[in-house]
């Protein structure tokens, strides 16, 4: 076997070293819109040197570096104990709708907002996200940028609360109604400026049609506040009897761990793409329905609904606008059909539902006003020049005319719709009156 001998002048120099502008040039942030890169910037830049002020004005505190401490060795303690529990979220893809992801770090953030100075506040939170980052690259999950941008978020809502204290006057150590007035201020402050910051984020960098589709939904939120609430309870801790302070990790422990067992469930039925029930667990909400209404003896009707020459749109503008386009359309069914009607994804790009209560002629106003909604979506943003539309077809059944069980009615409307397709498709068929009825 023949060697290849490298000369001793190329051998002495060792391994090929990376220069500064290839990493920054290779970095995560750079693969993102440019509005939302320039809008994490910005706000990185301003709150990197609003931080750089109050850091500046720093004195010495012995009382205050203790409890600086205290609180991070706090928030490492608990944040290597839950890695499990954090890795099995994150590679289940659980978490909070939208990517606003809540995690326990509110708890000693926020009350190190309460409990120290400015300047030993903002050490606190650059070192707890330091640790972030760090186990990040550890086992590779998340992504260096939005864990940065969440420091900077976080350091937001820090000097607000502090702010609001500062303007407030109020030593909080003596306690009373004007300190808890304070502190709700606080916390106020402290939340929105942070959510605000993130949403927009998440917002440009996602691009979706919507607002609403990024807020953060009622359980993310409901961890959120118990978080902050906690915070307040290890504010008083170390204000009072800093030995307490240790027990708040057990209650968070018991919420953080609650709360994967929720999102488990929650997983368990949902698709992932669109957020609506999966078909197994629409399936067994469908016969719910039926079963109702067999006992009511009320109309019921399943819809069928499918997205038109969808292999063009995902061929033409890429898997990840096809995603988006799905989102979308999740979206304009759920506002267009009843919070209690059951909607589910199929499947690809099928969508079904349950009307309950509702007559054929009420199945099809609906189903046409779908059918309009859709093909009235704002463009959707793609890569490409081009904005992306899209149209569907729809399927309509009944019951009982059309069957007396969810798979029958299925059946019937999965017929319905391939009339709609090969009819001309962006229209209705309905299996109980002959035609097609294009919309609008």
């Amino acid at each position: 076997m023949s060697t290849t001998k490298v000369p001793r002048h190329i051998a002495d120099r060792g391994p090929p070293t990376t220069s500064w502008r290839d990493r920054v040039s290779r970095l995560e942030l750079w693969s993102v819109h440019a509005r939302a890169r320039t809008f994490i910037l910005t706000v990185e830049v301003l709150v990197a040197a609003l931080v750089v002020v109050t850091l500046v004005r720093t004195q010495v505190d012995a009382v205050a570096a203790t409890r600086a401490c205290l609180l991070v060795a706090l928030s490492t303690l608990y944040a290597e104990s839950a890695n499990r529990v954090d890795l099995l979220r994150r590679y289940l893809h659980l978490g909070g709708r939208g990517g606003v992801w809540s995690n326990p770090t509110s708890v000693w953030t926020f009350c190190a907002a309460l409990v120290l100075p400015a300047e030993y506040a903002a050490l606190v939170v650059v070192v707890i996200y330091a640790h972030i980052l760090l186990r990040s690259r550890r086992h590779r999950l998340g992504r260096s940028y939005q864990i940065v941008f969440g420091c900077t978020t976080t350091l937001l809502g820090t000097l607000v609360a502090i702010a609001v204290q500062t303007l407030a006057g109020v030593d909080l150590s003596q306690g009373g109604l004007a300190a808890l007035v304070v502190v709700l201020l606080a916390l106020a402050g402290y939340t929105v400026v942070s959510l605000i910051a993130t949403v927009t984020a998440v917002y440009l960098v996602r691009r979706p049609p919507t607002w609403r589709s990024v807020l953060p939904g009622a359980d993310a939120v409901g961890f959120e506040v118990a978080m902050l609430v906690l915070g307040v309870v290890t504010a008083g801790f170390v204000l009072s009897n800093p030995w307490f302070a240790p027990t708040v990790i057990v209650l968070v422990a018991v919420l953080h761990r609650s709360t994967l067992v929720k999102e488990l469930e929650v997983a368990a039925s949902t698709d992932v793409k669109t957020g609506l029930l999966n078909a197994t667990a629409w399936h067994l909400l469908a016969e719910r329905h039926l079963l109702r209404a067999q006992r009511e003896g009320s109309p019921a009707a399943v819809l069928m609904i499918d997205l038109d020459h969808f292999k063009q749109v995902n061929d033409t503008f890429g898997h990840l606008a096809g995603d988006v386009a799905l989102r979308a359309v999740a979206d304009c069914l759920k506002a267009e059909l009843r919070g209690y009607d059951a909607l589910g994804r199929f499947g690809g790009e099928e969508f079904v539902a349950v009307l309950d209560r509702a007559a054929p002629e009420a199945a099809l106003a609906i189903a046409q006003r779908i059918t309009h909604a859709v093909r009235t979506l704002t463009p959707l943003p793609t890569e490409r020049d081009s904005p992306l539309s899209i149209t569907a077809s729809i399927g309509v059944a009944n019951y009982p005319a059309d069957g007396t069980s969810i798979d029958a009615l299925i059946q019937a409307a999965d017929t319905a719709l391939y009339t709609a397709k090969t009819a001309g498709r962006d229209r209705v068929h309905h299996t109980r009156r002959p035609g097609l009825w294009p919309y609008g």
